[in-house]
Formats: C-alpha cells, sequence, structure tokens
C-alpha cells in the first residue's frame, strides 16, 4: 500500500516514516509538510492512503479531506490532531476521514489505525467518539442558540441579552435552556467550559 504522509514538522514525519518502514509492508511515496501541497501530490503519486496533521500550513484540512474524498473516493484518510475540540472532529468525520487519531497516541495504536482503514474499516477511539458525539449535538445549535451562547459566554444575563435583540426575557431563557440542554450543562459556567473545550468560542 502507497502512503502519503504530510505534517509540518519534520521530526514527527521522520518517526512516522521510520515505524511505517519498520513495521509494516507499506511504503511512504510522497511527504510535505504543507497542506497546500497535498491535492497536488494525491494526483502526481496516487497513494492509497494519506496520513495528514489537522494542524498545517497552506490548507485548511476539514476542506482538504472533503476536496480529496470527492476527487478520489477510494483514497484512505487519516487524521492526526492536537486539538480536543469534538466540533473539530465530528466535522472531520462529516468531511470523509475514515480515522481521527489522537496526535499523543502511542505507535501501536497508530499501526492498528492503518490496518483498518487499509481494511475499509472506520477508526475512532473511544474519546474521540464521545466527543463527536458531543461535538455533533453542538453542531445542532441554531443561529440563534449560537449567538446567546456567545454573549452567555461574555457575562450577560438574560435581560441583557433580550435587549440586545429586542427579545423577551423569557424567550431568551427558552433559546438559553435548548442551548444547555444540547451541550449537556446546568449552569453559565459549565456552558463557556463546554463550549472552549468544544472549539465554539
Amino acid at each position: 500500500m502507497k502512503l502519503l504522509l504530510a505534517d509540518d514538522h519534520e521530526i514527527f514525519r521522520d518517526g512516522i516514516r521510520m515505524l511505517i518502514e519498520a513495521r509494516t509492508p507499506h511504503r511512504i511515496v510522497c511527504e510535505t509538510a504543507s497542506g497546500s501541497e497535498i491535492g497536488r501530490l494525491v494526483q502526481t503519486h496516487a497513494p492509497d492512503l494519506a496520513v495528514l496533521d489537522y494542524q498545517m500550513p497552506g490548507a485548511e484540512i476539514t476542506a482538504v479531506t472533503a476536496w480529496l474524498k470527492k476527487r478520489f473516493p477510494a483514497l484512505r484518510i487519516v487524521i492526526l490532531t492536537g486539538t480536543t475540540s469534538g466540533v473539530l472532529h465530528a466535522r472531520l468525520v462529516e468531511a470523509g476521514a475514515d480515522a481521527v487519531l489522537p496526535k499523543a497516541g502511542d505507535a501501536e495504536t497508530l499501526l492498528k489505525a492503518l490496518e483498518a482503514v487499509a481494511a475499509g474499516r472506520q477508526v475512532l477511539p473511544q474519546a474521540i467518539r464521545e466527543g463527536i458525539a458531543a461535538g455533533a449535538e453542538a453542531l445542532s445549535l441554531t443561529q440563534r442558540e449560537y449567538q446567546v451562547l456567545r454573549l452567555v459566554c461574555q457575562g450577560l444575563g438574560n435581560a441583557e441579552i433580550a435587549a440586545r435583540f429586542n427579545l423577551s426575557d423569557r424567550t431568551i431563557a427558552k433559546h438559553r435552556e435548548n442551548l444547555f440542554r444540547k451541550l449537556g450543562v446546568g449552569s453559565a459556567a459549565q456552558a463557556i467550559n463546554r463550549a472552549t473545550e468544544l472549539g465554539l468560542i
């Protein structure tokens, strides 16, 4: 199996390359430190699987993943990420990622994930799955609920928020109740923490 490896940290690429070459029959046919090069390399080298760092200069990897899956549907994509945001993880899965793995994970986890993805299975560790479930729920916030959340996170109360939108306190209270339920929290302080964890603010 031919692999593409994309990460802007050379020492990390070197480590993954040595691991794959030493422990698997697969070979890395191309590497890049820039997200903007990924599409060209896939077109040129036709890898079977791409291992991509989530945070790279030159491109937004969620958009790159969606583009790759549209243009090269047979390509398997493994995303390595340092973020704990369930919202971002949910977006990666929606874009077509076959695996989302924590960048701080161990070598065995990565190797097993590569084999599973190569066999056509999706790989999402338990912590990632839980974050995605929470992120997917958070993504279901309406525009108004999201606006209310941002103001709650700024410390505004129902009356102040109601005045901003020329709505009644009761209407804002209902929006607040709904968004708290979707986030799985019971207070403004918890909402702020949860929104931060999910990358909503």
